[in-house]
């Protein structure tokens, strides 16, 4: 129990700081939160009724720890081969119990109606929202492209505006790029009103990305992805020929413009050394912002986007793609980095 005194000191000492001072501090929030799902972590590890109290609640563990952001977040069920943990999130959320076991069962549609009832309510948790969406991307998959694949994605996206409602930044950005890949796959089914979804999908994809500068920061890997994806609805989306895109070409410019300057302004915050800037992550980093910078006007530079609902929902044998480089790349000690000039926020 040292341990447990030790933090409870620490906590009373930072009760004591004036708020404004940690507000400034840029990495203050990532900690806190990382410190907080930790230590519910090590509760829920100590405390597992078999049945929960009437006054007191054992909190769910996070199935999949927050990772570092500098991978984009899963928009596939590629991370959905191992079960869902089916632990209650609290008390009187045992529906959360229901709905993991169902899209364990491969019940997905089982799920989503007990994630919609639970919604209708009250306020659910981003895990139940997660299965929902998961259990739609398999359900608009074995559809196969015909009309009820159609009415699916429709439900699914109506289902996502639903829940964003009163949520913070944080988890608005994670609803948003479940919308993204929703009006995606809406936008190759519904051929008769492919326009319509594409502007909503536009919409959807210029608000993530300003809130993602709110969150995070204009260098960071989860904002440069926003950017790559509003450079793949430039050149690859079915928007009319008669759509005027400047707006949506010099928002883009722009954005590029600011994570360069953002990119100075964090090396001289934190002078990074040489080595450091030849970490995978800042490689990666680097190739990103690289290939939005290189991209011509007009387009045609960019990869088409990935559609979910054409490879097999569930399956035990996809790899999560890697967008760090080899470990070579480290291991040398002369020569220019080949992003040198890229940082990050951790």
């Amino acid at each position: 129990m040292n341990r447990v005194l030790e933090i409870e000191a620490i906590l009373h000492r930072l009760e004591s700081i004036d708020e404004t001072n940690l507000v400034v501090n840029s990495d203050w929030n990532e900690i806190a939160d990382d410190i907080v799902r930790k230590l519910n972590m090590v509760r829920a590890q100590c405390y597992r009724p078999l049945s929960p109290r009437s006054s007191e609640c054992s909190p769910r563990p996070s199935t999949s720890p927050r990772l570092l952001d500098l991978t984009p977040p899963a928009s596939t069920l590629s991370s959905a081969a191992s079960e869902i943990s089916e632990l209650p999130t609290t008390c009187a959320d045992v529906s959360y119990q229901s709905a993991a076991h169902a899209f364990n069962r491969e019940i997905f549609s089982r799920c989503v109606q007990i994630v919609e009832a639970a919604d209708k309510q009250g306020h659910i948790e981003m895990q139940m929202i997660s299965l929902a969406h998961h259990s739609y991307i398999a359900m608009v998959h074995e559809a196969d492209k015909t009309e009820d694949a159609v009415k699916l994605a429709t439900w699914w996206n109506k289902f996502l505006e639903g829940v964003e409602r009163g949520r913070p930044n944080t988890e608005v950005l994670e609803i948003l790029e479940m919308r993204t890949t929703a009006l995606e796959s809406l936008h190759n089914l519904d051929h008769a009103n492919r326009y319509s979804i594409a502007e909503k999908l536009l919409e959807t994809l210029i608000r993530s990305y300003r809130i993602s500068c709110i969150v995070n920061r204009r260098f960071h890997l989860r904002t440069l992805r926003r950017l790559e994806k509003i450079a793949e609805w430039l050149d690859d989306v079915e928007h009319g020929d008669d759509r005027d895109v400047t707006d949506v070409e010099k928002l883009l410019e722009e954005g590029i413009d600011e994570a360069h300057i953002d990119r100075h302004r964090y090396e001289v915050e934190t002078e990074i050394t040489l080595k450091e800037r030849r970490d995978p992550n800042y490689i990666t980093c680097c190739e990103v912002l690289r290939e939005l910078s290189s991209r011509p006007p007009g387009g045609g530079g960019m990869t088409a986007s990935f559609d979910v609902t054409q490879k097999k929902a569930m399956t035990s044998s996809k790899k999560k793609e890697n967008w760090s480089l080899s470990s070579n790349s480290d291991t040398e000690e002369t020569g220019c980095s080949p992003c040198e000039d890229i940082v990050i926020r951790f």
